[in-house]
């Protein structure tokens, strides 16, 4: 692991998500992944060297939309505590994370999304920034 990359909370460890992760842990990264679905990412965790797990409580099927309100709410939430948050729905399906050729529709402060740049870089093969956070989930 290399210790001068930022720690970097990754959530959503679905059949893109754990790819996705995985190759930010082989830059590099130290991980600490989170899934709605209880155990997954302590089982992810436990086959990726420098990747903690933390549960959340699985939620309910009718929950599973992405609000961009609950997206805004959500960065101003952890912009009080000094952790910034963007949203990026990725196109390119699994095989795109596996290959590390996905593409991100970003929202998010500008120098937010410069900071994230190299984890993109890691994932995927172009990077749109659409606008503030929320922007890419509308």
């Amino acid at each position: 692991m290399n210790t001068s990359n930022p720690a970097v909370g990754f959530a959503g460890l679905g059949v893109m998500g754990r790819p996705m992760a995985s190759h930010l842990v082989r830059a590099g990264y130290a991980m600490t992944l989170h899934d709605s679905v209880a155990g997954r990412a302590a089982e992810i965790a436990a086959t990726l060297e420098g990747a903690v797990a933390v549960d959340v409580a699985a939620r309910r099927e009718r929950d599973r939309r992405v609000e961009p309100w609950l997206t805004e709410v959500t960065g101003a939430r952890l912009g009080e505590i000094g952790v910034a948050m963007m949203d990026e729905p990725v196109s390119g399906a699994e095989w795109g994370a596996q290959a590390a050729e996905l593409v991100f529709m970003c929202g998010g402060a500008a120098a937010d999304l410069q900071r994230a740049l190299p984890l993109l870089d890691c994932m995927g093969q172009a990077v749109f920034h659409l606008g503030p956070l929320g922007a890419a989930t509308r």
